[in-house]
């Protein structure tokens, strides 16, 4: 009995000298680790005139003093015109962990402007380790009332919301396929073009004019209930979960739905020429039948060409209104007519958004939509902004006081551009591309800059003494 309590004493005499001699524990070698400085966040946004904070933080230990360098570095953002450039060391001495700040004024300025963006970088960091968060990048949104074009899909009424913005509707005069129209006659999935005013810094605005007009309005020839996609007019038509299906729809589903029925879709379409839908309801009006498309395969012979499997005949047209007065192979168009023995008979021929041009004050934004080709010409004081967009080859033209930024669209598979004034251009070029042109500054004063990211790609730009070309990266995804 006391040679077992004798050895319970002992043990509990060893195992609490043990512990000691250990320094008690993963929370003194904690202590007495230097730590990692690294940045909090990785990206921030914020508005002109505002003042963007950036943490930086110690942590995993707080022995010895630590110390890093920061610094800024312009992207689309200059330093002195668009933020307060911001350099130096912080330091945190001996037992101090926890975050520092990097406060970095935002100049407020009344242009108006596409979103801005710089970055700021850690380096330099003395007695401890550099973490993998050591670059931020700062997001600048304009906080100015802009005029703007904007093309998008309904995702909200009662007023409307395109592309994120919200848009009073009270004064806007709408057109629905051509036809004035109303407010109220807009529905959830229609893609618009829209031009108004926006503040993007509160993502409200005003609507002076909406134009909605059909992807395809003719009748269902095939019904592929298993893969959710259905033929109209000759043109493939894809669904999923996003796909707004009107109320008369019974059931309001994929299954609903009838050949040889009148319909109407509205949507975006991809690399293959399909129309993914984001909206889809039956068509009871007598109106024309109509397709939007890129035109291929023109015939001038017997003035016909095809949009995917529909043959257009234009031979008897009352209205041609197209950039050179006629038709052209990569042709965006919109066409309306009628059918006779499977041919599109067609009374009217527009252009559609394969030509995007901005002369006077304007703010556009494209959203999520896909183009073989396309030719785009900004002038004046405008702003083109592209956000889930596909481009297969672009043809850009930025001129006077303009920005493009196609920084955040899907590669772009060849570029050729022309800026001068003081502009810019953002663009994101694919994996091995090729991006040629120019870039001047045409009036003598300020600068015009060319930011690409682009892998491996093949850049031959000429610039002047005030004009710069600069790659930000590797292709984005």
């Amino acid at each position: 009995m006391n040679t077992s309590l004798n050895l319970l004493r002992y043990l509990s005499v060893a195992v609490f000298v043990l512990l000691g001699a250990c320094g008690g524990g993963d929370g003194d070698n904690a202590s007495r680790a230097a730590g990692t400085l690294q940045l909090a966040r990785t990206s921030y946004d914020t508005t002109e005139g505002a003042v963007v904070n950036i943490y930086v933080s110690r942590s995993g230990g707080h022995s010895g003093a630590l110390s890093v360098s920061y610094a800024t570095t312009d992207g689309t953002a200059l330093a002195g015109s668009d933020y307060a450039a911001a350099t130096g060391t912080l330091t945190w001495p001996d037992g101090m962990s926890g975050n520092q700040t990097i406060s970095i004024a935002i100049t407020d300025d009344s242009a108006a402007e596409a979103s801005e963006s710089f970055t700021l970088t850690l380096s330099n960091a003395s007695g401890g380790t550099l973490g993998a968060n050591s670059s931020a990048t700062v997001d600048i949104i304009d906080n100015d009332d802009v005029a703007l074009a904007a093309i998008g899909s309904i995702t909200e009424l009662n007023s409307v919301t395109v592309n994120g913005i919200r848009y009073n509707t009270n004064a806007a005069s709408v057109y629905v396929n051509g036809q004035p129209a109303i407010a109220s006659d807009l529905k959830l999935g229609q893609v618009v073009a829209l031009q108004g005013e926006a503040n993007f810094s509160n993502a409200t605005g005003r609507a002076d004019e909406i134009r909605y007009s059909a992807s395809v309005i003719g009748p269902v020839e095939n019904i592929d209930a298993t893969l959710k996609r259905l033929i109209v007019m000759g043109q493939t038509v894809l669904t999923n979960a996003d796909t707004e299906f009107d109320p008369s729809i019974d059931p309001e589903t994929f299954a609903g739905l009838a050949p040889g029925a009148k319909t109407q879709i509205s949507g975006f379409r991809n690399a293959d020429g399909d129309i993914q839908a984001t909206r889809i309801e039956p068509d009871a009006t007598n109106t024309d039948l109509q397709v939007i498309g890129t035109v291929a395969g023109l015939d001038l012979a017997s003035m016909s060409f095809s949009i995917n499997r529909l043959i257009v005949d234009y031979s008897s047209a009352a209205f041609i209104d197209l950039p050179l007065g006629m038709p052209a192979n990569g042709l965006l168009v919109l066409v309306r007519g009628s059918l006779t023995d499977g041919i599109l008979v067609v009374e009217e021929i527009s252009g559609s958004i394969n030509q995007v041009a901005a002369n006077a004050l304007a703010y556009v934004t494209l959203q999520n939509f896909d183009q073989a080709q396309m030719a785009i010409e900004l002038g004046g004081v405008s702003s083109l902004r592209g956000e889930g967009l596909r481009i297969g080859d672009l043809d850009a033209t930025v001129s006077g006081v303009s920005s493009l930024d196609l920084g955040d669209v899907g590669p772009i598979g060849q570029a050729s551009v022309d800026i001068s004034g003081v502009s810019q251009a953002t663009l994101n070029m694919s994996v091995g591309s090729t991006l040629t042109g120019s870039v001047r500054t045409g009036q003598g004063t300020g600068e015009s800059r060319l930011f690409y990211y682009g892998t491996n790609a093949a850049v031959n730009v000429t610039t002047d003494s005030l004009s710069r070309v600069i790659r930000l990266g590797d292709t984005r995804p």
